[in-house]
């Protein structure tokens, strides 16, 4: 007896799926063991050493053919994305962000709503297969994908438009059956007619309505409530009333008005769906290169054509001062490339024919011609900023609480609902029609709908203004910041240092400027680039070893066994940088720079209003006292000389602050501020440590950031508060019987429309 009271408690696991259970057996279910028998039928038992081995990241790419996903590929750092059929609302985030609590062992899920792809991670401990079946199981069809989920996107759109097909064939039908009842039919061809409604509508209740059951039954699998719940339990409660009043031998049906309400929410949500694929997505990942069409060589002919109509393959004739929108091979003489967006370097670079070009960078040479290689995503820049910017929406605060208020609201409606049908005990039939034209009409989708919206369009805008953002969520962060820290170098000032003055050692005339020459071509920073300017085609780069950079200090290394030094000079002007040149720690030169200030800095930092501006600077005290003089910054909001160390040090004593520096040099400075913009260096370095990268130097960019963040927070706040003043009017309408089941359903899917259109039109109506 204790032995079988141990077998039946005792946990086992699943030859199929994994999971463990208890009770006797191979299989915790019938349709584990249907899956087992089929796979071992086929000869595919060698199924489960592959997901074995899988698990312990040893396995090769799996393909599975005609099943719910096309590739499972075993990668180090344990991420996949996964293609998933069935999303069509904002609600379906609900679900999905339960995933790390629902299945131990994946890390985070994130939802790209544009594309309708999940980005997962996982531990060690799982693996893909068991997170694609909890997929499965959520009601959603994932397919494993390495690229672009285009392909399955188009198929989705197919199969709800073939569902919306139905939905509309059966619903006309219908309402021609109703019109007759309504006219007047009676008696047996009433009753013949109630029940032709009721067979037409079974393709639409058991078909086209699918997707709508699937995320409801999700969510309450997840223990969450969905913008989904309330629909069902109107077609369901609806679909019973009719049936049950058939039987019964009575004609009042509402397939007429169900059927219409499941074909205008498909017509409503493939609209939008078409609309979030269109706006939301981050596909032109290249809208800040500001290129709309280019010129391509066709039967030697140029031709304009638009950028989408590129082809791999094509020959580009890119003119002087002309920014390349794809990857490619310069195929003639000419070109003259500006890779500052990519490498940081400022040099232009001399390309030659058969050299490798990519997108992003402006020719400042002579007209050339290009053949196209890749295209879009695929392009360096492209997969720089896939793996940078996913462009999904994550948690913010103010998402938070929509998303917070959307479920309440779905809780209270169903109340509401049960509460109206409870009161008309007596008059059933004016019951449910109140109940369901309330839980048709409020619709909490827009609640969720309106921060993503928002913000993805804002994030844009600004990559058409040459803002690039690593997460648009900082957009809600930027109205709040009151104190703003800038470095000088290229953000307020030029950037383009220039050589007033060198004094050296005459002795070592020919060695000092070779030594200089060779020591700053190495280096990033404005100063070393102006010297590298001064000195090109004066003397020849020499081998250096053991080159040490200390950011904001200098440069050292050795040149033929002697070691030469340059750093900043300790006798300085106050009105220029000086530099001190020093061969075996003997000083044998000094060089006086100069930089000057930018004409419209004075006037920019006046149109970022009341908020408190700091000099933050590595250079010396007496040239950032008269930087701050000319701007009307005080004294006691400069930091001059300080190390990129103090810097951070600096920033983090202000966790509120933004601050504006070189993606290089400020790297940790900007890593400690609440949001941190670089100005300087390539874009992928920069992203690594700063939340925008602006490629435009100088403040304008600054402000106009300010100002998208503040229309985007007045944006989403009156989205919101018209989405909550929709439904209480509306639901109040319901409630009081002012508005049918039908007409609840033509009202229902307006907020969302009146919402993405006031929204798009407010933020584009700025470019």
């Amino acid at each position: 007896m204790l032995v079988n009271q141990k077998l039946q408690t005792e946990k086992v696991q699943c030859v199929h799926c994994g999971l463990a259970f208890v009770g006797a057996g191979r299989f915790c279910c019938g349709g584990c063991e249907s899956v087992y028998d089929f796979l071992q039928g086929h000869g595919l038992g060698r199924y489960y050493d592959l997901r074995n081995d899988f698990t312990t990241q040893k396995a090769a790419p799996i393909r599975f053919k005609k099943q719910s996903f096309l590739e499972l590929k075993a990668k180090p750092e344990r991420e996949l994305n996964f293609y998933l059929e069935g999303i069509h609302c904002l609600g379906c985030l609900w679900v999905l962000e339960k995933l790390p609590e629902i299945l131990p062992g994946v890390l985070h899920a994130r939802l790209e709503m544009s594309t309708s792809v999940i980005h997962v991670a996982i531990d060690e401990r799982t693996n893909f297969q068991i997170v694609a079946n909890t997929l499965q199981q959520l009601g959603y069809r994932p397919h494993a994908i390495e690229k672009s989920a285009e392909e399955f996107q188009r198929n989705e759109n197919r199969s709800i438009l073939l569902r919306l097909g139905v939905a509309a064939a059966c619903t006309g039908n219908i309402m021609l059956l109703s019109v007759s009842i309504y006219a007047g039919a009676s008696g047996a061809l009433a009753r013949d007619f109630a029940w032709l409604s009721m067979l037409l509508s079974l393709p639409v209740f058991f078909y086209s309505a699918t997707p709508l059951y699937q995320t409801a039954f999700a969510a309450l699998k997840s223990k969450t409530l969905s913008v989904d719940l309330p629909i069902v339990f109107a077609l369901l409660a609806g679909f019973a009333a009719s049936l049950v009043s058939l039987i019964r031998g009575g004609n009042e049906v509402y397939c007429d008005s169900l059927s219409m309400l499941v074909f205008l929410l498909l017509s409503s949500r493939y609209l939008l769906r078409r609309m979030q694929q269109k706006h939301l997505s981050n596909a032109k990942l290249l809208d800040f290169l500001d290129s709309e069409s280019v010129i391509c060589i066709r039967a030697t002919t140029k031709v304009e054509i638009s950028v989408s109509q590129l082809k791999v393959g094509d020959i580009l004739w890119i003119p002087a001062g002309g920014v390349l929108p794809c990857d490619g091979v310069v195929r003639s003489l000419g070109a003259l490339l500006d890779l500052s967006l990519l490498s940081g370097e400022s040099l232009p670079e001399k390309a030659n024919p058969g050299w490798s070009a990519y997108a992003g960078t402006k020719n400042l040479g002579t007209e050339f011609l290009l053949e196209c290689t890749d295209l879009g995503r695929e392009t360096r820049l492209g997969r720089i900023l896939t793996q940078l910017n996913s462009a999904s929406v994550t948690q913010t605060a103010l998402r938070g609480f929509a998303d917070t208020a959307a479920k309440w609201f779905v809780g209270i409606v169903l109340s509401l609902a049960a509460m109206v049908l409870v009161y008309f005990h007596g008059n059933l039939d004016e019951g449910i029609r109140r109940a369901l034209a309330l839980v048709i009409v409020t619709c909490p989708c827009v609640l969720a709908f309106a921060v993503p919206l928002s913000l993805s369009l804002t994030n844009k805008l600004a990559a058409k203004r040459g803002i690039l953002l690593k997460s648009p969520e900082s957009l809600e962060f930027i109205p709040q910041i009151q104190e703003i820290f800038l470095d000088k170098t290229g953000t307020i000032t030029e950037g383009n240092f220039t050589v007033i003055s060198w004094l050296e050692n005459a002795r070592y005339s020919d060695e000092i400027q070779s030594a200089v020459y060779s020591l700053e071509r190495l280096s990033r920073h404005p100063v070393a680039r102006a010297l590298v300017t001064f000195l090109e085609g004066k003397v020849t780069a020499q081998a250096v070893d053991g080159f040490v950079e200390v950011p904001g200090l200098g440069v050292n290394g050795s040149i033929g066994g002697i070691s030469w030094q340059i750093k900043k000079s300790s006798q300085a002007r106050a009105t220029n940088n000086c530099i001190d040149i020093f061969r075996a720690e003997e000083l044998v030169a000094r060089i006086s720079l100069g930089d000057q200030l930018r004409a419209d800095s004075k006037s920019l930092l006046q149109k970022l209003g009341a908020r408190k501006i700091f000099l933050l600077s590595g250079d010396r005290e007496e040239i950032c006292v008269r930087v701050a003089r000319e701007l009307g910054i005080p004294e006691a909001q400069i930091f001059s000389e300080k190390s990129p160390e103090q810097k951070a040090a600096i920033i983090k004593a202000h966790p509120q602050a933004l601050m504006v520096g070189d993606g290089a040099n400020d790297a940790l400075a900007l890593k400690s501020a609440k949001v941190g913009v670089a100005v300087h260096g390539s874009v992928e370095l920069s992203l690594k440590n700063a939340a925008a990268f602006f490629s435009r130097p100088g403040l304008a960019s600054l402000v106009e950031l300010f100002q998208l963040a503040e229309q985007n927070r007045r944006v989403t706040i009156r989205n919101l508060v018209f989405s909550a003043t929709y439904n209480v009017f509306a639901g109040a309408l319901a409630i009081t019987g002012m508005a049918s089941p039908l007409w609840a359903a033509v009202l229902m899917p307006l907020s969302a429309i009146t919402v993405f259109l006031s929204t798009t039109i407010s933020i584009r109506g700025r470019t």
